[in-house]
């Protein structure tokens, strides 16, 4: 019996602390989502499905090149990001054409899903050729709309540089735990790119390890801001087409 008692109490502290970490980890999402940010990971490992989970605190809606199936949402291309036929010379000359507003776009978030296939590395050179509004776009876009843009990929390198350069936050998903219809993607956060390139764990303080606050510090300093959480993915709220591009090759 005394078994029974020990095992149900450290069964309900075990549930405590997981709705504790889906609460924290949800409240900070909710503040770093404010910037424009990179997701990355492996295959399967929760980019779209933390996508997904972060439109849902979009309550003015939000633009998107996947169809997550929530609503107040708006369908958009990769195109559609850009302040065309403007080029960096113009703004340097002050040449710059007006173009129109979208006033629907207004303080809606934009997401933009895969861009390994649509926004390559190895297609740098092109891409700065056939867009060249989009990296000035994708840095004026917050005075523009007052809105952040969000790109995922599976690392933070495959991404067209004159993008992943200007992001001011960046988050690795490293993978997705599941129990049945419940799901947990495990995340952690970074505000300098090369802590994200290199994929940095946080160092933590001296109650918990053998590292001396002083060496947390330094750490910190280092390579800035890194941060572990958790997020709530439940599948019934999810319903987005995993495998998009089925549809897209096949006939």
């Amino acid at each position: 019996m005394v078994w029974f008692y020990l095992i149900l109490l450290l069964a309900v502290l075990a549930l405590f602390w997981l709705i504790f970490k889906c609460v924290t980890g949800r409240a900070f999402l909710k503040r770093v989502k404010k910037d424009s940010l990179i997701v990355f990971g492996k295959k399967g490992h929760g980019k779209t499905l933390l996508f997904s989970e972060m439109t849902r605190g979009d309550k003015k809606g939000y633009l998107s090149t996947t169809d997550f199936k929530h609503r107040k949402q708006e369908m958009i291309d990769y195109g559609a990001v850009n302040v065309s036929p403007n080029t960096w010379e113009d703004v340097l000359n002050n040449k710059i054409t007006k173009i129109n507003y979208k006033s629907s776009w207004e303080k809606k978030p934009i997401y933009l899903d895969d861009a390994g296939i649509y926004l390559p590395n190895f297609a740098d050179n092109q891409l700065k050729k056939k867009y060249p509004s989009l990296p000035i776009a994708y840095a004026v876009w917050r005075h523009l709309y007052d809105a952040p843009i969000y790109i995922n990929s599976q690392s933070v390198d495959r991404t067209y540089k004159l993008i992943r350069e200007q992001a001011d936050g960046f988050i690795n998903c490293r993978g997705v735990v599941r129990f049945g219809p419940l799901a947990f993607i495990k995340c952690t956060y970074y505000d300098r790119i090369n802590s994200a390139k290199n994929e940095l764990t946080p160092m933590g303080s001296r109650i918990f390890n053998k590292f001396s606050k002083a060496e947390v510090d330094s750490f910190r300093a280092q390579n800035g801001t890194i941060k572990n959480f958790l997020i709530f993915a439940p599948k019934w709220r999810n319903k987005y087409d995993s495998r998009y591009f089925k549809s897209v090759f096949f006939k």
